[in-house]
């Protein structure tokens, strides 16, 4: 009928269609094909329909319904042709309870305009600017910082655990099937509570920068009005922090708003709180336990609580992980297990209701809770991570008390934050949130007992129909009209920024929303997510184990629960000064909330030395405004390259290396390594030698025979001495020598760096033991604690001796100079052939290099696998190369050993082929070899080869000079921004670099120096590297980087000036809570969790 009598016949389906649509893809050409074809209402016909419903009126609401409201910065970059005129505006909600108290207007709408320019612009509903102009006399001088943990104590961290989360952890710790993560479970157990949705409506858009201060006293005085219409007296509106406090101050100062109360968004404050635990943890080896299954890119933005859905995850998966070892930990006997176990009899369809009161649940929840109390006595490590535990346990509980509606527990929650806002640095946050729990704690009294009881039973947003769907107002907006905009359809996506075409959008809304749903309905189609919670999906389900299974792991290898007196990185094993105090966080913050009791709100000055220092610090410091600020090592880095005026100005820039530590030569664990065994490839084999105990003496390394032989999987201790004795006498007879390494500790000695690396990578717990202890342990899990390593190695040589001719040496540190000397020491006593045996290619370079021209001595590397085994002859190798005795220690030392770090980038074949192809690297490396050569030689020697390394002109003989154009060059070629790494170490650094190369070299040819002078410094673990000495970049550049602004980031703000948002070496807001923060992301996979408005 309508193609055939298309002027007088419109369907309602036709323009259904026609608006939904619209509405959804914003597109006139497709509403006019599908016109044409009779499928739907033209464009015309839409935008007629569209206008006459915006003057029909809105909805009504009944008196019994509560009202609350919702505002946030809409502004859009609008891509204009001169970059000015971008889309400023203040975006609102108004969020009503329950949703059928909305009575939509079901009367026809008369046809009376066909274009928006038709309509009188005074009958369109809008926002009033109200003026507004700040006092000389701030309304905060009179409100005082209260002692809210005195006045409302709240349960301690432990005890923030119910049984709830005991059955939980105990259904992911016994490997119930298909039992679901923590948001599927609680939805689950609510599944039969009631509740009643909540209708979310648009409001007109306010054409004004939304931090104005007249912007925000409009829509307040705006939400007022709307709420006195409908017979509420009082009104709550939402912002998140850098609108709340002025809104806040607004309310203050004007007697006309008294009954408008300010809330403080808590999406947002859980976001700061996300990047407050990520501050705390950071460099303690969270990072690398996510990195085993997230992408690693991706981490950062997850630990600053930006990638919200990401960050949540991870940190459920960890909080499970850490649960699951903890009762492990604990013992549990085997007859309460099976007690646990039979609850859970049922499997998926087990009542998880029934199970909470039961006398089990509450005699493992309060074992458990003591047991968390006890870890902590284990050490600070402990400590840290069972703070973690709390800390993702309180996320946990604010998350629960908004999806439930429990506003106590929404209060304890954020008063639990408060210290850890303080310890983190995220200042504004810790102010507004004592400002906010002041001004909730006084609410009853303030609103009267039954006003303040609806809105305590309607605060949470409730738009899915479940129980477990109750979301804060903050992130409402932020999925509702925020998201509307930005999606497809939406005013950033296709459509003008006109004046015209934002009111026709957002006035249209609903109208055209209710109708879409309606159409949906009809076609009984949904856009929205599905009902099922996606944590409950079995894939979901899966995915979960598979990666908390990895966490655990991962923990399992790198205990935070071992007792030790040190706070040391889980990832680095680096041990912290007392410096640092990360794992003191809470009692930290309650220490600076103790400090500003009694203080006003305007003057109130909160302080950044009350930051605790986290681990990250110890490697990547910068020292920004007298505080020792801990960063991504790249950041500052960028940050330069984006405030730089000039090529001049830049070039002197590079004199420092623009990062905490060298990044050519250091990494997060420390000094960078290479692969040494790629150097065996640049050394001949020698043929046709076959080696028996009968013609030859072998050297065994005994570090590499520890791990050459295969313990029993089943036995003691005794059998595992038996392997090895009978594995070296039926392969290297019983005349043989065998050398270890020496573990006792030595203050100077300068492999200490090198053990903490090895350490980090996996963690044993000591184990005392003797001939007769069962094997519990995996071997190389045994082999990695070097006490366990030197108590074996001494019941072992006892045995290797007992009734055999088998030498047992132990160096008093390394032992591959030891093994070589030894080797040479047999030549000359006994005139036989002799063979070092190991896979250490250390061996093979001081075998070259100390072997007299008089005497070979022979390299054996076993095979393994496929892979034959190889003889190699130092006198063969010393003929073939002239330069290579005398060069090889310096070219093994300088590419990178255990005791020096190798150039990213740069393997050792580089510094191979270097030395064949200019014979100016020999000159280099001979005076590394003499003895009295000063440092300053030494040091000009060096730079010389790096010059040579890195390809620079013969014009150029500065390093920072080459540093600089190095940087040019990857600028030219490369398209992305060029990585610090990639460029030469600057000179400062490289002279620490080559003083300990000059060190080990004479090491190595049996000259003892004094290692402080020679690149290293002291430190409780033992000798560490200096990295270099001058700062990482200039004082003054790191403050014009970073800013200072108190309030607000304003336009005067440095960073804003520079075209860069604020981050965390800035003094007092640290990139959080200021109008020129990053912008947050909340990925579409969060819509799982938060479904989108149906209607508006």
């Amino acid at each position: 009928m309508a193609a055939t009598r298309p002027r007088s016949f419109l369907s309602q389906i036709q323009l259904g269609l026609g608006l939904y649509l619209h509405r959804k893809f914003g597109t006139k050409l497709i509403l006019n094909v599908l016109s044409k074809l009779g499928l739907c209402a033209s464009y015309s016909e839409i935008e007629s329909y569209e206008c006459a419903s915006i003057t029909q009126g809105a909805a009504e609401i009944d008196d019994e319904a509560y009202i609350q409201f919702s505002f946030d910065n809409a502004d859009m970059n609008v891509d204009t042709l001169d970059g000015h005129n971008t889309f400023h505006c203040m975006g609102g909600i108004k969020c009503v309870a329950p949703a059928q108290a909305v009575n939509p207007c079901t009367a026809p709408v008369p046809k009376c305009f066909t274009s928006f320019s038709e309509i009188p612009s005074g009958t369109l509903p809008q926002i009033k600017i109200e003026n507004f102009q700040r006092d000389k006399t701030n309304a905060f001088q009179e409100i005082l910082v209260a002692d809210i943990n005195d006045l409302h104590p709240t349960p301690s961290a432990s005890e923030l655990l119910d049984t709830t989360d005991v059955i939980w952890m105990c259904g992911k710790w016994l490997k119930i099937t298909a039992f679901p993560s923590w948001s599927g479970f609680m939805e689950t157990l609510t599944f039969a509570r009631s509740f009643e949705l909540t209708k979310v409506q648009f409001l007109p858009f306010v054409r004004l920068p939304a931090n104005d201060y007249t912007t925000v006293n409009s829509v307040i005085t705006f939400a007022l009005k709307e709420a006195h219409i409908h017979n509420q007296k009082s009104c709550m509106v939402t912002f998140d922090q850098p609108l709340y406090i002025k809104a806040r101050e607004i309310v203050a100062s004007s007697t006309k708003l008294s009954d408008v109360t300010i809330r403080l968004g808590g999406f947002h404050m859980l976001m700061s709180f996300l990047g407050s635990i990520g501050h705390i943890m950071s460099g303690s080896g969270l990072k690398e336990m996510w990195s085993s299954a997230y992408a690693t890119n991706s981490i950062e933005k997850m630990l600053s609580g930006h990638h919200y859905a990401r960050a949540i995850r991870a940190h459920f998966l960890a909080h499970n992980a850490i649960a699951q070892i903890l009762l492990d930990l604990m013992a549990i006997s085997d007859e309460k297990k099976q007690t646990i176990l039979s609850l859970f009899a049922k499997g998926p369809k087990t009542d998880y209701n029934a199970l909470l009161d039961l006398n089990i649940s509450k005699e493992v929840l309060q074992s458990f809770q003591t047991f968390l109390r006890s870890m902590i006595e284990n050490g600070p490590t402990a400590k840290l991570w069972i703070q973690y535990f709390h800390m993702v346990t309180l996320v946990k509980n604010f998350i629960k008390a908004e999806r439930t509606g429990d506003w106590k527990l929404h209060l304890a929650c954020a008063q639990k934050m408060i210290p850890f806002f303080h310890a983190a640095g995220h200042l504004a946050y810790a102010k507004c949130t004592q400002l906010y729990l002041q001004d909730m704690y006084a609410l009853e009294e303030k609103l009267g007992e039954e006003e303040a009881q609806k809105f305590m039973r309607n605060f949470a947003i409730r738009r899915t129909k479940k129980f477990w769907a109750g979301n804060w107002s903050d992130m409402t907006i932020e999925q509702t009209l925020m998201r509307s905009m930005k999606t497809v359809g939406g005013l950033s996506r296709g459509r003008s920024t006109s004046e015209n075409v934002v009111q026709k959008w957002i006035l249209g809304a609903p109208v055209s929303c209710e109708v879409a749903e309606c159409f949906e309905d009809f076609c009984d189609i949904r856009s929205s997510t599905s009902n099922q919670h996606v944590d409950l999906q079995k894939s979901r389900i899966e995915r979960d184990d598979k990666d908390a299974t990895k966490f655990k792991e991962w923990l399992q290898i790198h205990s935070p629960f071992s007792k030790s007196d040190r706070l040391i990185s889980l990832s680095t094993a680096v041990a912290a000064d007392e410096s640092v105090n990360c794992h003191n966080a809470e009692e930290s913050g309650m220490a600076a909330m103790k400090k500003i009791i009694g203080q006003n709100f305007q003057d109130l000055k909160l302080h950044r030395k009350d930051k605790v220092i986290s681990l990250i610090a110890m490697n990547s410091g910068l020292k920004i405004h007298d505080t020792i600020v801990p960063i991504d090592t790249n950041l500052s880095y960028q940050r330069i390259m984006k405030t730089v005026r000039s090529d001049t100005e830049l070039e002197n820039y590079f004199n420092y290396e623009l990062s905490p530590i060298p990044q050519a030569l250091f990494d997060s664990r420390g000094m960078r390594k290479g692969t040494k065994s790629t150097l065996y490839k640049s050394f001949n084999v020698s043929k046709n030698l076959k080696l028996t105990t009968e013609n030859c003496k072998f050297v065994i390394d005994g570090g590499y025979l520890l791990h050459c032989v295969i313990w029993p999987r089943v036995g003691t201790f005794l059998d595992v001495f038996n392997a090895y004795v009978k594995y070296v006498e039926k392969h290297y007879g019983l005349e043989c020598l065998i050398v270890f390494d020496g573990y006792e500790h030595n203050a100077d000695s300068t492999k200490s760096a090198e053990r903490c690396r090895r350490y980090s990578l996996k963690k044993c717990p000591d184990l005392m033991f003797s001939e007769d202890t069962p094997l519990t342990l995996a071997q190389d899990l045994f082999l990695s604690n070097e006490k366990n390593k030197a108590r074996l190695i001494c019941l072992l040589s006892k045995h290797l001796t007992t009734g055999s001719q088998i030498k047992v040496y132990q160096a008093e540190d390394d032992a591959d100079t030891l093994i070589v000397n030894k080797a040479i020491s047999v030549v000359r006593e006994t005139n036989k052939q002799v063979a070092i045996v190991g896979e250490d290619v250390d061996l093979l370079v001081l075998m070259v290099a100390l072997t007299p021209a008089s005497s070979d001595v022979l390299l054996l590397k076993p095979g393994k696998g496929k892979n034959a085994a190889q003889i190699f002859s130092a006198n063969e190798l010393q003929t073939s190369n002239a330069n290579l005795k005398k060069s090889i220690l310096f070219i093994h030392a300088v590419s990178g050993c255990d005791t020096t770090s190798g150039f990213r980038g740069k393997g050792k074949g580089t510094f191979i082929k270097l030395l064949e192809k200019c014979a100016e690297v020999s000159r280099i490396a001979e005076k590394f070899n003499k003895i009295d050569c000063t440092q300053d030689e030494l040091c000009q020697a060096g730079e010389r080869l790096v010059l040579l390394l890195y390809g620079a002109k013969k014009s150029v003989t500065a390093l920072n000079k080459c540093r600089f154009q190095c940087f040019n060059r990857a600028l030219a070629r490369q398209k992305t921004e060029v990585k610090l790494q990639t460029l030469p170490p600057t000179s400062d650094a490289c002279k620490q670099h080559f003083l300990r190369v000059y060190y080990q070299v004479q090491l190595w040819r049996g000259r003892k120096l004094n290692p402080k002078e020679w690149g290293w410094k002291s430190s409780e673990l033992g000798l560490l590297p200096v990295p270099m000495l001058n700062p990482p970049a200039p004082q003054e550049l790191l403050q014009i980087i970073s800013c200072t602004c108190s309030k607000g980031c304003s336009n005067r703000c440095s960073c804003k000036r520079a075209g860069l948002p604020c981050s965390d070496i800035c003094l007092h807001c640290s990139g959080l809570g200021c109008s020129n923060q990053a912008e947050t992301l909340i990925e579409e996979e969060a819509e799982d969790e938060f479904e989108p408005a149906t209607a508006a």
